[in-house]
């Protein structure tokens, strides 16, 4: 059964007000199962990761560190929400938590490193490939889409420049859902030359 989000517990989330919370939480552990009216089903871990509060996130993972791999209605973990916006702190604090909720994904078969590159978060893809978080980029060596694919179709130089040292043969992959293209033809078709350039310098023949 879902339960609505008290209204103290959803305007402490909004302001990070960790204290708030605390004692609300004293009163009534079970609040913490409540979820946003009208909404996904956002639990305030969702919340707080999406809004940056990272002291809240903090101690919310500490008294609940069970909360870290649950999920919203489209199966989107607190970790695809801080992703999504850049929180690169939140992030740590939840990867530290628990790696495995990384290789989670949502409703659209979308994980967590594939969105923080689809929204150009350049920190967030930094933590991931610098912390032996890899294996995030072989589990789409037999995908069709990869993450080469949307950085280079969202535009940001940056991410390309990252994913490339790493698997510099997703350059050579054709996406089947976007017209057999590669991620050269993908950066051409958007008009973004300074990938076009740095996908060109991994081999003049990705052109043809």
């Amino acid at each position: 059964m879902i339960k609505k989000m008290d209204r103290r517990l959803n305007e402490a989330v909004f302001r990070g007000d960790v204290e708030t919370i605390k004692k609300l939480i004293e009163e009534d552990s079970n609040i913490v199962e409540q979820t946003l009216e009208g909404s996904l089903q956002h639990t305030i871990l969702h919340l707080a990761a999406r809004l940056g509060h990272v002291e809240l996130v903090s101690e919310i993972v500490k008294l609940f560190p069970e909360m870290v791999s649950a999920e919203n209605r489209d199966q989107e973990t607190h970790l695809l929400e801080a992703c999504r916006e850049g929180r690169v702190e939140i992030v740590r604090i939840l990867l530290e938590n628990d790696p495995l909720v990384a290789y989670k994904t949502n409703l659209w078969d979308k994980s967590v490193f594939h969105v923080a590159c689809e929204r150009g978060r350049i920190e967030v893809v930094k933590h991931f490939l610098h912390n032996n978080m890899h294996m995030l980029l072989m589990l789409e060596v037999d995908m069709s889409t990869t993450s080469l694919h949307v950085a280079a179709s969202s535009g940001d130089t940056e991410v390309v420049k990252e994913l490339v040292k790493i698997r510099p043969d997703f350059a050579w992959k054709k996406d089947e859902f976007m017209n057999g293209c590669s991620p050269l033809h993908i950066a051409c078709s958007k008009g973004h030359l300074d990938i076009t350039r740095e996908l060109l310098k991994l081999d003049m023949d990705l052109s043809g």
